[in-house]
């Protein structure tokens, strides 16, 4: 199970939500149409907010897409040098950078 918090949101079609919500320090939010996109998104971008389109995604696709975001670990690697670099811009470390002081 991912080691940060993760949340999730629906509002109608949801175009601009992430938007908003990627201008808050530490957040890292994605629009997901589908289970893959999340699990991606987690993966490379380590991602912690899912937002969901309220009238373009039924339950049943709302759940899959939900239960693959909460399910998929941030891979850093590769990865992890562009989440750094976000999270220098806000001004703080990120969680999983093991150099990191409080």
């Amino acid at each position: 199970m991912p080691s940060a918090s993760a949340n999730t949101r629906a509002q109608s079609t949801n175009r601009r939500v992430p938007r908003a919500f990627n201008k808050v320090d530490g957040v890292r939010a994605v629009n997901a149409h589908d289970a893959e996109e999340a699990a991606i998104s987690r993966r490379h971008n380590d991602t912690n907010v899912l937002t969901l389109g309220e009238r373009t995604t039924s339950p049943e696709q709302a759940l899959e897409i939900v239960k693959s975001f909460l399910s998929t670990d941030f891979e850093g690697g590769r990865h992890q040098r562009r989440v750094e670099k976000i999270a220098k811009v806000e001004g703080h470390n990120h969680p999983s950078d093991s150099t990191s002081q409080a």
